[in-house]
Formats: structure tokens, C-alpha cells, sequence
């Protein structure tokens, strides 16, 4: 069930018996808007999501949007989905402003949009300070200097916003970030100068999901034997040798749901505390939950 401004549009209550507000409304029908961030390292398989959706029987290219500057198309697959090109948190900001205004003059948007990413839209954002700092005067000195507190601040301001207009986005939204994790870091950081943004993402989310890749070494009989009986799931890459045949070598990727340190995870009444990181799946669970 697609979320739509139409399925989901309130009804007003009419219940004399209790004092109401003006404005009160019932619950809707119970469809459901996903707005998730998924984060993860660089090069754990976070624009093969878009993929997973581009070819899922309910989707497919022409319902996937991608707000891109990430440049990721081999990752996408062929056919590629609609791709956005776009720069700054302030390009994103500005096309999402006029997805909001087509979906109120009553035009259709494709079923889930992506944006790859945000912390690729910090760098691009940063670049543009470095070009037009932010200035304040300094009185001790009689000078001015650059201001990069207020550079932060606009940094997470702009994230602020940018989520509160996907709230508005009548489809499904994926919110790609890059996570550090090195021998000085092993709690995982959001890749983005500030804290704003880093300390917000799951409050301004329905959904937190941290991807994780664990590498396993198992029989290459037993893997060929797997993938001749299951093939091979949307969660995991086969390694191969160079006439293509399965060395053993086997990588599962996975969705985590709780707090790993600085990046507070926010799961899904619906989703266990691991999944099988197959998005169509995931999405696909929160919206048959029933309570």
C-alpha cells in the first residue's frame, strides 16, 4: 500500500460528547509514510539500495527517485532509476520544495525517493563556505574573521529543514549517510562536520537503520550448492575467482536497530533488532504491521 496524500488524509472528529480543539482529527486509515535514514560505512553497499527497489516487482525504475551527488550509477543498475542531480543542502531543500507544491496541485510522484547523499551534500555545502565564509567582526582585533560556529549552525539548520519538507513528500523517503569507523573512531560517527545533524537524524526519522557488512568463510561447494537450490539473496555477495566460480568467500550485510554510540539507531515496532539488509523487504514489514 503506497503512502498517498489521499489514503491518508485525516477525518475530522465529530464527537460531541468530548471537548475537541478546533483542528482535531481521527487517526487515518492506517497507511503509512517510511521516512528512514540507513547508515553506514563508505563502500558497505548503501546505493546498491537503490538498486534492490529499482528492480523489486512493486517498484521498478520508473516509481525510484534519487536525489544524487554521489555519482553512483553503476550502483543503481540498468535500467537506471530517475535520477535528481543535486549539490548543497540548499539544491536538495529546493527540489524538495517543488515536489511538495506538484503534490499539492495534485500530480502523482514516483512510490519512494532517495537522497544519495547527505553527508555528500555537507561537503558540497562546506566547499561553498570555503568559497563565501561566514564573517563576524572581531572588536579586539578590529577584523573580520571567519565564523565557523555560525557555519556549523546553518550546516544543521539546513538538515533541519531538509527533513521537515521530507515529512511533507507525499512518497516513501531513504536518507543515505557515510559512518566512520577506523582504530582511533570504533564507535561509529556520522561522516559531517557539526554535531546538529549527527545528534538529530533519528528524531527527525521514523526509522534509524545502521548497515553493517560481516565477511565469512565458508565451503565453496557448499555455496555453490546454496545458490543452485536459493540463488543468491538481495542481502549477500558471492566471491568469485577469475572464471567465476564461488571461492568460499561470502558477504552478508545487515540492518542493525539499536543504539551503536554515537549514532542512535531508531528501529520499527515491526523490525527485529537485526535484519537481512534487503530494503524492499524492510519497508514492505512496516507497512504490514498490524498492532
Amino acid at each position: 500500500m503506497e503512502w498517498s496524500p489521499e489514503k491518508s488524509a485525516p477525518k475530522q472528529i465529530t464527537d460531541g460528547g468530548i471537548y475537541l480543539p478546533p483542528g482535531a482529527i481521527q487517526s487515518n486509515d492506517g497507511s503509512v509514510k517510511v521516512l528512514m535514514n540507513v547508515i553506514g560505512p563508505s563502500g558497505v553497499g548503501k546505493s546498491w539500495l537503490v538498486n534492490q527497489m529499482r528492480s523489486d516487482p512493486e517498484y521498478g525504475p520508473s516509481e525510484v527517485m534519487v536525489l544524487t551527488n554521489e555519482q553512483a550509477t553503476a550502483s543503481y543498475g540498468v535500467p537506471l532509476p530517475i535520477q535528481v542531480p543535486v549539490t548543497s543542502l540548499l539544491s536538495i531543500y529546493g527540489v524538495l520544495e517543488d515536489m511538495v507544491r506538484a503534490a499539492e496541485q495534485g500530480k502523482r510522484l514516483p512510490k519512494i525517493t532517495f537522497v544519495d547523499s547527505l553527508t555528500g551534500a555537507t561537503d558540497y555545502t562546506q566547499a561553498e563556505f570555503n568559497k563565501n565564509p561566514n564573517m563576524v567582526y572581531q572588536k579586539e582585533s578590529q577584523s573580520w574573521a571567519r565564523d565557523k560556529r555560525s557555519e556549523y549552525g546553518d550546516l544543521g539548520a539546513g538538515g533541519r529543514d531538509i527533513y521537515l519538507l521530507l515529512r511533507r513528500v507525499p512518497t516513501d523517503v531513504v536518507v543515505l549517510m557515510t559512518s566512520h569507523e577506523g582504530a582511533f573512531s570504533p564507535i561509529p560517527e556520522i561522516a559531517c562536520e557539526g554535531k546538529l545533524i549527527p545528534k538529530n537524524v533519528s528524531r527527525w526519522s521514523s526509522a534509524t537503520l545502521y548497515m553493517k557488512a560481516e565477511e565469512v568463510k565458508v565451503d565453496a561447494e557448499d555455496v555453490k550448492a546454496s545458490i543452485v537450490k536459493d540463488g543468491v539473496p538481495a542481502h549477500r555477495t558471492i566471491g568469485r575467482d577469475a572464471h567465476g566460480e564461488p571461492t568460499g568467500l561470502v558477504i552478508n550485510r545487515y540492518f542493525i536497530t539499536q543504539n551503536t554510540g554515537e549514532i542512535v539507531a531508531k528501529g520499527h515496532v515491526s523490525l527485529g533488532l537485526r535484519e537481512r539488509a534487503i530494503l524492499p523487504d524492510v519497508i514492505r514489514k512496516i507497512r504490514n504491521y498490524k498492532a
